[in-house]
């Protein structure tokens, strides 16, 4: 508190409010965390973890779009296109390893997705 707000300190608080089953609190927390923080990439990874944790993987892979949206880097797009996959929305996961793809064209990891995604429609 002397200090004024403090957005790791805030966003560890949040996702031990959410384990502990204070959701509303915890992910106003969270969030509140990435809003004084928004290039913080622990933050984004503290909030996708957290809606992964009670089963919120709809809301984890919108986390984690928007956390590739704002880190552009081939492990951030991995990680949307994969929980978007295992929604089985696998349209929405080519879509982001493509757009990755326009970013990192030489990215073997983005290639191997492209090629696994393509695989699984087969």
């Amino acid at each position: 508190r002397l200090t004024g707000p403090d957005p790791q300190v805030e966003s560890k608080l949040g996702y031990v409010e959410v384990r502990l089953g204070d959701f509303d609190k915890g992910f106003a927390k969270l969030q509140g965390a990435i809003a004084l923080l928004p290039n913080g990439a622990e933050l984004h990874e503290r909030l996708i973890k957290a809606y992964m944790a009670i089963g919120k993987l709809p809301e984890a892979a919108a986390a984690a779009e928007d956390f590739a949206l704002r880190v552009i880097h081939p492990k951030t797009i991995l990680r949307a296109a994969a929980i978007r996959a295992h929604l089985q929305q696998e349209e929405k996961a080519r879509t982001l390893i493509q757009r990755g793809l326009e970013f990192f064209p030489e990215s073997p990891e983005l290639r191997s997705a492209e090629a696994q995604l393509v695989g699984s429609t087969r």
